[in-house]
């Protein structure tokens, strides 16, 4: 009897990404410790990491650099920060024009892991006084630029707070100075989109105020508040469903829309939450909801999640 051969399972291609990273020790190590982690959880992806001996380049060099791996790996990231570089125009338009990628920090790498810890504007002149900072204030007393200093698996845990925190610092830098390029403001990271892009997450936040027009990948929301004479807050939200499929949205069964103020200790749901409906691709509705308990002490933010993304809108 002749046996039926089976077909080979196909094999899913990995994701090749190429890191090169400035430095000798911090943002090296830190790459280092997030690819051993995911060649231990997943073989999705296969990441290389980089050195590059800052004594013999800048900016631009590491650009220029990273311009010869780009045909070898399905993505090339650089990850450098303003402390002490320099050529930092030619470097972002050098690779806008080549499709490199970069995960840009200032003043330094550092901005990045302080934002595991707390919101911060701070605008540090320089690394060793955020270095300082970070010891100082009791966050990371053990940090140091050293090789030593195994930075990842202490961050590890926070990594959702930094993912918010540093969408949140965007955000504040980019109304605050919204004709200059990223290399000119302090603070800044998106250092998380490549972080995110290692790891697999999806999280997306979107931070906004009242009546401003937010986009996220699948999401689009304007929010709208009214106060009647009994103090009772009435909010006109309109919804766009940019994504390709359709969304089910059940507020009243999963209550995703809530008041959080500024220390999350106070929160509160909404009153009369509407229906289920559904929202076609491009489709838009416009919802009313109403709150009688919104805190009125302290900044409040209007929450709302939608799957992986989550509207955070300051009132």
């Amino acid at each position: 009897m002749r046996q039926s051969r089976r077909k080979p399972k196909k094999r899913a291609l990995k994701t090749t990404v190429y890191i090169i990273c400035e430095g000798k020790n911090t943002e090296p190590n830190y790459f280092k410790r997030i690819k051993e982690q995911i060649e231990a959880q997943t073989s999705k992806y296969w990441v290389l990491v980089e050195l590059v001996d800052t004594d013999q380049t800048d900016a631009l060099g590491l650009v220029e650099l990273a311009r010869h791996y780009k045909g070898e790996y399905t993505e090339v990231w650089v990850v450098f920060d303003k402390n002490g570089y320099t050529k930092h125009p030619q470097a972002f338009a050098l690779a806008q024009e080549e499709g490199i990628q970069i995960a840009f920090s200032s003043i330094s790498f550092e901005t990045w892991v302080l934002l595991h810890f707390e919101k911060s504007q701070e605008a540090f002149r320089k690394s060793a006084e955020l270095v300082h900072y970070l010891k100082a204030s009791g966050h990371f007393p053990g940090y140091d630029k050293k090789a030593h200093t195994d930075t990842y698996p202490h961050l590890a845990p926070w990594l959702d707070r930094a993912y918010e925190n540093a969408a949140w610092l965007r955000y504040l830098s980019s109304k605050a100075n919204p004709d200059s390029p990223i290399y000119q403001l302090n603070p800044y990271t998106d250092v998380d989109c490549l972080v995110k892009k290692l790891l697999n997450h999806d999280q997306e936040y979107i931070w906004g105020v009242l009546r401003e027009e937010l986009e996220g990948q699948d999401l689009g929301i304007t929010l709208h508040l009214e106060e009647d004479k009994a103090r009772r807050v009435h909010f006109t939200l309109l919804l766009k469903n940019q994504g390709a499929k359709a969304c089910v949205i059940n507020p009243q069964k999963q209550s995703p829309l809530f008041f959080v103020s500024t220390s999350s200790l106070c929160s509160c749901l909404l009153e009369e939450l509407p229906g289920a409906f559904t929202l076609l691709p491009k489709q838009q509705e416009t919802i009313t909801l109403k709150c009688s308990a919104m805190p009125r002490s302290e900044t409040c933010f209007f929450v709302m999640k939608w799957g992986h993304t989550q509207v955070m809108i300051r009132l």
